[in-house]
């Protein structure tokens, strides 16, 4: 995994560990998003393309894909968490 992906890394699980308190399991899967610069295209990524350390890359559909075959979310998710989670969101 490359230095700036490690410290991502590093940084996304120590917050979403803060944001748990014990409460709560966390599950983090590592992707890179392979996004088309043309707008409204959706890019699709042979299957095995990987970064360096093993990191998986897809594009934006085949990650909301795999979001939606990982299960609902539970309706009880802290507003801390949505709270973080959306703010770090790139538009």
């Amino acid at each position: 995994m490359g230095g700036n992906m490690g410290r991502q890394k590093g940084e996304w699980e120590g917050e979403l560990s803060r944001l748990a308190a014990g409460k709560w399991k966390t599950l983090s899967a590592w992707r890179v998003c392979i996004a088309s610069a043309s707008k409204g295209a959706q890019p699709e990524v042979a299957p095995g393309v990987q970064w360096p350390g093993g990191v998986k890359a897809a594009s934006p559909y085949q990650i909301c894909r795999e979001v939606r075959r990982a299960g609902p979310l539970s309706p009880r998710i802290p507003p801390s968490l949505r709270s973080f989670l959306s703010s770090m969101l790139k538009s």
